[in-house]
């Protein structure tokens, strides 16, 4: 396992373990905003990630908006370009100018082994269990 600092953003393709959590995570997107729904006076809730299950990705009914803080462990970093380097300045810069403009989100999800599913059940791409 990879350990580095829970303060810097890792990259898009970075498998994590959340605190609350038994499954790998990939890193799908960073920097997400989340406008409250149905209620457009509420200030809109920024995360640090979005992410799938790995290795699945994505999958719209297994998404997770979490934070750095709530990571455990990187089992592997993404690729780390100079657009990435660049891309994590543009979020900070954003974060900085925009304090007041938005709530930093809290991940109270555990993301957990589902339930076994049977031997005659099929997963979305038809392989049995």
């Amino acid at each position: 396992m990879i350990d580095k600092s829970k303060t810097k953003l890792y990259p898009v393709g970075s498998v994590v373990y959340l605190k609350k959590g038994t499954l790998k995570l990939v890193i799908l997107a960073k920097g997400q905003l989340l406008q409250a729904e149905n209620n457009s006076d509420k200030l809109p809730t920024y995360y640090d990630y979005l992410a799938g299950l790995y290795p699945q990705g994505y999958d719209v009914d297994h998404m997770y908006y979490f934070n750095a803080e709530d990571i455990d462990q990187v089992v592997f970093t993404g690729l780390e370009s100079d657009d990435e380097v660049r891309y994590q300045q543009v979020i900070s810069e954003w974060q900085k100018n925009n304090a007041n403009s938005y709530i930093k989100g809290e991940n109270d999800t555990a993301v957990s082994e589902p339930e076994r599913q049977t031997q005659d059940d099929e997963d979305a791409f038809g392989f049995n269990f």
